[in-house]
C-alpha cells in the first residue's frame, strides 16, 4: 500500500510541474496608456504579447467627444 501511495504522489507531482509553460500561440493586445495632447489629438501606446515576447507600439490619433464618450479615433502620422 505504501508503494502505491508513493507512486501516486510522484505521478501527481510530476504531472503538475508542467503548468508553467507559456503557450507559443498566446496573443494579447492591450492599450497601455492614452495621452491626450489637446482637444483633438491623442497618443496611444499598445502592448502586444505573442508567446513570451512583448512589444510596444505607439500611434497618434484624432478623436471627437460625444457627451461623455470619445469617438472616431482616426490614426494619422
Amino acid at each position: 500500500m505504501k508503494k502505491l501511495l508513493l507512486v501516486l504522489l510522484l505521478v501527481s507531482v510530476v504531472s503538475c510541474s508542467g503548468d508553467d509553460e507559456i503557450d507559443a500561440d498566446f496573443f494579447e493586445c492591450t492599450v497601455d496608456f492614452v495621452q491626450f495632447v489637446d482637444d483633438e489629438n491623442a497618443i496611444v501606446r499598445f502592448e502586444t504579447t505573442l508567446g513570451d515576447e512583448t512589444n510596444y507600439h505607439y500611434g497618434r490619433y484624432t478623436y471627437a467627444v460625444d457627451g461623455d464618450d470619445y469617438v472616431k479615433f482616426i490614426r494619422y502620422s
